[in-house]
């Protein structure tokens, strides 16, 4: 399963240093945040530190991400819940690192995660 980890994209820096605090409150020793020129490199790629070759990219025009990896599941439901009880973090879209998203591109997680938080949206309005 490897070292638990927290991975954020698209937040401000005060949102990043909440996010430090909570991973350090849930013994995460790890909370990195994903850059910019980042997006192009796989989920892997980035779990395993690769530099980019591109030095500036603009943003992804998605939400918030707040990606976990290597948690167990009482681990990741109490990292939710904390991060739920902040209002400039309760928005964010939260996903678990899978064996299939690692190999994907951060840039098309993104896009599929933005189609995903659509649908449900889109479900939760019919209702």
């Amino acid at each position: 399963m490897g070292k638990k980890a927290v991975y954020v994209y698209g937040f401000d820096m005060p949102s990043c240093f909440r996010l430090r605090s909570l991973c350090a409150l849930n013994k995460v020793s790890l909370c990195k945040i994903i850059e910019n020129n980042m997006v192009d490199l796989t989920v892997g790629e980035i779990i395993d530190g690769t530099t980019p070759e591109v030095t500036e990219k603009e943003k992804l025009n998605c939400d918030p991400i707040i990606l976990f990896h290597g948690f167990m599941q009482a681990e990741l439901q109490k990292m939710v819940k904390d991060i739920r009880k902040y209002p400039e973090l309760k928005d964010a879209i939260l996903a678990g690192v899978t064996p299939t998203s690692i190999n994907w591109k951060f840039d098309y997680l993104a896009e599929h995660l933005m189609q995903e938080k659509a649908s449900f949206k889109n479900l939760q309005n019919k209702n």
